[in-house]
């Protein structure tokens, strides 16, 4: 099997995914825009890719926008499903919940945004 377009954020040479997750996912996208272009030009068509995050949580600072076909970004866990479940729950009724963290892939949005910013400045897109 052929992982070179299996890109693991933590195991890559794009930056410090811990710090900045946006920098790197940006960066491995530009790789594989590189890689598409250069399949095209020799008619074997586009290449896909994955991009995969490892149970953690990943700091989001500089805004990523995927602007190409063929690309899947991944995670694990269930850390969505539990973090929405911790956040509708009062926090009075925390104590009582189990695996509030369970070991899921999560994005912390940083993306700094004030009132005179659009909408899309501070999206996650």
């Amino acid at each position: 099997m052929n992982n070179s377009n299996f890109y693991d954020v933590t195991k890559c040479d794009f930056g410090n995914p811990y710090e900045d997750i946006g920098k790197v996912i940006n960066d491995i996208i530009a790789e594989v825009k590189v890689k598409q272009a250069k399949s095209c030009s020799n008619g074997n068509g586009k290449p896909g890719a994955v991009i995969y995050l490892p149970p953690a949580d990943y700091h989001l600072k500089t805004q990523v926008v995927i602007d190409i076909s063929f690309l899947k970004v991944v995670g694990s866990g269930h850390g969505f499903t539990s973090s929405s479940i911790r956040f509708n729950v009062p926090k009075k009724d925390w104590s009582n919940l189990h695996e509030l963290w369970p070991g899921g892939s999560r994005i912390i949005n940083d993306l700094p945004v004030d009132s005179t910013s659009s909408e899309k400045t501070g999206a996650a897109s």
